[in-house]
C-alpha cells in the first residue's frame, strides 16, 4: 500500500493540545512526519517545554511564525477557536500551502472562518473533513 506522508514537507501543527498531540505522536511514530521539519504550537506557554521534552520538535506559542515557510498546516484547535486562529495565520498563508483542519464542521462554518484572502480547492466531505489549498 502506498501511503501519502509529509516526511519531506515542512509541517506546522497549530494547536498541539489533545488532538494535535495525538496526531503528532502517531505521525512521528509511523515516520510520516520528520521531526526536523515539524513545528507545533500550543496555547499556553507552560506547555512549550512539556511538549518539546516529549517530542524532538520545535514548539512555541507563535502561530504566525509556525506557518511561515510551512508546506502543510494542520489546524488542530477546538471548533470555537478556528475563527481566531485563521484570522491570526491567514495573512501569513500562501497559495502553495496545504491547510488541513482536524475536525469536522459544516461548510458554511468554514466560510465564516476562512482567511479573507480566500481558500480554494476542497477535498472531502464537509461534514467530516475540510482540506483547502489556500489561494491569494
Amino acid at each position: 500500500m502506498n501511503r501519502f506522508h509529509f516526511s519531506k514537507s515542512k509541517t506546522a501543527v497549530i494547536g498541539a493540545g489533545k488532538m494535535g498531540g495525538i496526531l503528532i505522536k502517531a505521525l512521528l511514530e509511523k515516520e510520516l512526519l520528520s521531526p526536523e521539519l515539524l513545528r507545533a504550537t500550543v496555547q499556553h506557554s507552560e506547555r512549550v517545554h512539556g511538549l518539546g521534552d516529549q517530542f524532538p520538535i520545535q514548539v512555541s506559542t507563535d502561530n504566525q511564525a509556525a506557518v511561515q515557510g510551512a508546506d502543510v498546516v494542520l489546524v488542530c484547535v477546538k471548533p470555537q477557536a478556528v475563527r481566531e486562529v485563521i484570522q491570526q495565520i491567514g495573512p501569513h498563508l500562501t497559495e502553495n500551502q496545504l491547510l488541513i483542519f482536524d475536525h469536522g464542521f459544516r461548510s458554511n462554518e468554514s466560510d465564516r472562518a476562512r482567511p479573507e484572502k480566500g481558500c480554494a480547492g476542497y477535498a472531502g466531505d464537509a461534514e467530516y473533513a475540510f482540506v483547502h489549498r489556500v489561494s491569494v
